[in-house]
């Protein structure tokens, strides 16, 4: 889960990723979320979580592309063609301006469609990044370590 914590005009933005990356998991998913599971944040420990994933999720607003780690971490799935998803919370900024920085900083973070994010939408988001990543771990080889794969009992 790629995520910008704060936000110049609205403070703290990481209560969305948090609140995605828990409802993912609530529906039997594990996955990365740095104040989860580092103990510190480096670049190197960013960079072993990031290739260890099937997928990553990434919550934009119009200042996510000033993240440097951010940056670092779209890179990385980038360079090991890990599949990323967008998720814009429209209520609070403009789609086609984030679209316009995300192209402009790193177009593989726009390879799939955008997700809207809405208080009202939440749930029906949670259901549809549900399908695009079992769509994306199906069409991973079995044998690859992923860290954002299905629970299975």
């Amino acid at each position: 889960m790629s995520h910008k914590k704060h936000h110049s005009k609205l403070g703290n933005t990481e209560a969305i990723a948090m609140q995605l990356h828990d409802s993912l998991e609530a529906k039997g998913y594990c996955g990365f979320f740095d104040v989860d599971n580092l103990e510190e944040i480096s670049k190197r420990e960013l960079e072993e979580s990031v290739r260890q994933s099937c997928v990553v999720l990434v919550t934009l607003t119009d200042e996510t592309c000033d993240s440097e780690w951010c940056c670092f971490e779209w890179d990385i799935a980038k360079s090991n063609g890990i599949p990323v998803k967008g998720v814009v919370d429209i209520g609070n900024f403009p789609k086609r301006s984030v679209i316009e920085k995300v192209s402009a900083t790193n177009a593989h973070v726009l390879q799939y469609q955008l997700a809207e994010y809405t208080e009202k939408s939440r749930k029906r988001l949670i259901q549809d990044l549900q399908t695009w990543m079992d769509k994306r771990l199906s069409d991973i080889d079995k044998g690859v370590a992923c860290t954002f794969d299905r629970v299975h009992d």
